[in-house]
């Protein structure tokens, strides 16, 4: 490789070369200026300890999947003040991996000026979060309890925004999201999505119904991004053009044991039905996704349309023991 080498050597973005079992054989002097754990004794050291705290996490994924899945991965991290996007692409000899090369760009402000604009959305949160819990405190007693609705429902949407801040943070960063994994109390939620979407609705005339048990057991999982879904959901269903004239929600819990799981329904009626089941965004597939969750849809012009989705909850309630 001495050829490769001191072409690599004159290149001013940082390189480093790993061997099938991901520990560097070789580092250009721009890495080593740029990386300072780099350096002659860096070599025959697993790549991920070239690095510091969260940036070892995503150098550790890009080598996985050069080395043992033979396709590039591309990451970010940070040294230090800058940020890097990483390109980790396979070596390969025939159909064979037999290393890996990371090439490292520096990011030329982007991600800094992100970084500033998310500082001061979490600010704008903070001093939102603040106004509320003031309001709250004044809508007590006698006073109209639906005003006292309403500020909650604030409340709980700037907390869903402070943690959907966190990740844009954590992803301009180039670190892994934090995992939450809390008890999320399923029927409070569902009902409350539902009185609060059914306020709004009423306006176009769509009625909005909740068919459940007196009890329901609870998901583990990350409540904002669950809470966020079933939102998203509803609202497509219940703001649809032409509108539906009316929207239920319905859970229960079917089988046991390892097939138990939490069916969740959104069933639409209309004049004429439906011929087709409702489709619903990328972003809602990926989010279900992230839960465990499958979804099944069916249209019937006497039936109307009704979207299941399938919450294992054997796989969620494992999620929250530790």
């Amino acid at each position: 490789m001495n050829g490769a080498e001191s072409l690599l050597s004159y290149l001013d973005a940082p390189i480093v070369v790993g061997d099938p079992d991901g520990r560097a054989v070789y580092v250009n002097p721009a890495f080593e200026e740029r990386f300072p754990r780099a350096g002659q004794s860096a070599l025959g050291l697993p790549l991920a300890e070239l690095f510091d705290g969260g940036a070892r996490e995503a150098v550790l994924r890009g080598v996985v999947s050069a080395c043992e899945k033979r396709e590039t991965a591309r990451f970010r991290l940070r040294a230090g003040d800058i940020g890097y996007s990483a390109v980790a692409s396979p070596i390969q000899s025939g159909k064979q991996a037999v290393g890996v090369v990371i090439l490292f760009k520096e990011e030329l402000g982007e991600a800094e000026r992100l970084l500033q604009i998310q500082r001061e959305m979490q600010g704008a949160l903070e001093d939102l979060g603040g106004t509320l819990d003031e309001l709250l405190e004044q809508t007590g007693g006698r006073r109209n309890p639906q005003h006292r609705a309403l500020v909650e429902d604030g409340i709980r949407t700037t907390v869903r925004l402070r943690k959907w801040s966190e990740e844009m943070e954590a992803a301009i960063a180039g670190r892994p999201a934090a995992a939450r994994q809390e008890r999320i109390p399923t029927l409070e939620v569902l009902a409350r999505i539902v009185e609060r979407t059914a306020r709004i609705a009423a306006n176009d005339g769509v009625a909005l119904n909740l068919l459940v048990p007196g009890s329901l057991p609870d998901v583990v999982g990350d409540e904002a991004r669950f809470s966020g879904v079933i939102t998203r959901m509803l609202e497509a269903r219940a703001f649809a053009k032409p509108a539906p004239e009316r929207v239920t929600v319905g859970a229960r819990v079917i089988g046991a044991a390892k097939e138990r799981a939490l069916l969740v329904s959104f069933s639409e009626l209309r004049s004429g039905g439906y011929e087709v089941p409702f489709a619903d965004a990328p972003i809602i597939d990926e989010a279900l996704g992230q839960l465990g969750a499958s979804t099944h849809g069916f249209a019937s012009a006497r039936l109307g349309r009704s979207t299941v989705v399938r919450i294992p909850l054997e796989v969620s309630e494992a999620r929250g023991e530790g």
